[in-house]
């Protein structure tokens, strides 16, 4: 062997990690890109009309008239991409895709701060396995959604939750209720810690709304109405008030009809659950490690889009971010980790594609018993004094 290709060598396996950070970026860049042509029914109903209205009336100042349903900071954000010589389709899913990369460093943070020991190679590998799961890459790089913004900053928010940071963990919380009402998915797990810990104050939570405030400033100046920006949310949660499902494998999945009667139904028995989940935790006086709190957190993630009505097929995108993590972390769930990604690749390929893969109920039951057992070892963890 050549002594340059030896020091080549050597040097690669003493930099293995950044040598290997480098090349999975690459890819993960190379493969979204390489998707980038798709046209999602998203893109052409709803994200290229926005683009094109803020485009042809000013760019940052349409934003006090733009009609789309999102939320003023992403139409800011949409609103800044006009000003590029930039095909809208591209700028707008290469946002997304700087959200991907965002989320994946923001879970790798987390999965460095609960493990014990060879922080850096649990890092390396929540980043690499972040960038490749199916849901994300086609989230972002096929359809132009950006479920890893609001996710990141839930990610990023847990991080400092568990910290005790929580200033940071409640600005981080804000800026995801800013980008998606899906941060309500996580939202059961802060208001138990606030009862149960008593660490923060209830006035945490107003952070929550003050940063969405200063956030939707940019749209407020150009005229936009508070009371817009204040409805945005509500108006989303009523758009499909008469369809107990869109195409998500929740229980609703196997029901046909009675869509408004069960709308109401599904919402109230959320709230019921997460009720009695709080009251169980104080009963049993449950003492919480960070591996409980992001065991819970999951929970709520899934058990939360599992009961309530109207969900869409990307919104299990939380839970299937924090059953990695937890996984890698802790080498455990793998089962629900299997079966989230499971349903999402289903849902996925059927939104995306038109793939009927003709065993949805089969899929939906299965996910029920493995939502079933998890609930089970999740409520025996809570009640583990370790």
């Amino acid at each position: 062997m050549k002594k340059f290709e030896e020091e080549t060598l050597n040097f690669a396996c003493e930099k293995y990690l950044v040598l290997g950070f480098f090349f999975v970026t690459l890819f993960a860049l190379a493969m979204r890109v390489s998707m980038f042509t798709h046209v999602s029914n998203d893109f052409s109903v709803f994200l290229s009309r926005w683009f094109d209205y803020l485009k042809a009336n000013g760019g940052i100042l349409a934003l006090g008239s733009y009609e789309g349903n999102y939320n003023a900071p992403y139409m800011t954000i949409m609103a800044i991409l006009t000003y590029l010589p930039i095909k809208s389709l591209y700028s707008i899913k290469a946002v997304s895709v700087l959200f991907d990369f965002g989320l994946a460093l923001s879970s790798a943070a987390l999965v460095k701060y609960l493990v014990p020991k060879n922080k850096h190679f649990y890092f390396f590998v929540t980043y690499s396995v972040m960038l490749f799961i199916p849901e994300i890459v086609l989230n972002s790089a096929v359809w132009g959604q950006c479920d890893s913004g609001y996710t990141m900053f839930i990610v990023l928010a847990l991080l400092y939750l568990l910290k005790e940071d929580y200033l940071k963990s409640f600005v981080f919380l804000g800026i995801s209720f800013a980008l998606k009402l899906q941060f309500i998915f996580i939202l059961p797990l802060f208001i138990v810690l606030y009862v149960v810990k008593k660490k923060f104050s209830v006035w945490h939570f107003l952070i929550i709304p003050a940063v969405n405030l200063v956030l939707c400033l940019p749209a407020i100046l150009m005229g936009k109405p508070i009371k817009d920006l204040l409805l945005v949310y509500f108006e989303q949660a009523g758009e499909y008030k008469d369809l107990i499902n869109l195409n998500f494998l929740n229980i609703y999945g196997l029901i046909a009809a009675g869509g408004r009667i069960l709308h109401g139904f599904g919402i109230y028995a959320t709230l019921f659950v997460c009720l009695m989940t709080l009251i169980y935790i104080i009963y049993k006086n449950v003492k919480f490690t960070n591996k409980k709190i992001l065991n819970l957190g999951l929970w709520f993630a899934v058990v939360t889009t599992f009961l309530l009505p109207c969900m869409h097929e990307r919104y299990l995108y939380l839970g299937c971010v924090l059953a990695v993590i937890y996984f890698i972390a802790y080498g455990e769930n793998l089962v629900l980790m299997v079966s989230i990604l499971l349903c999402s690749t289903v849902t996925y390929f059927n939104y995306l594609f038109g793939v009927d893969f003709g065993f949805k109920g089969i899929v939906i039951i299965a996910y029920t018993v493995v939502l079933a057992y998890y609930t089970r070892d999740l409520f025996r963890m809570l009640d583990d004094r370790k």
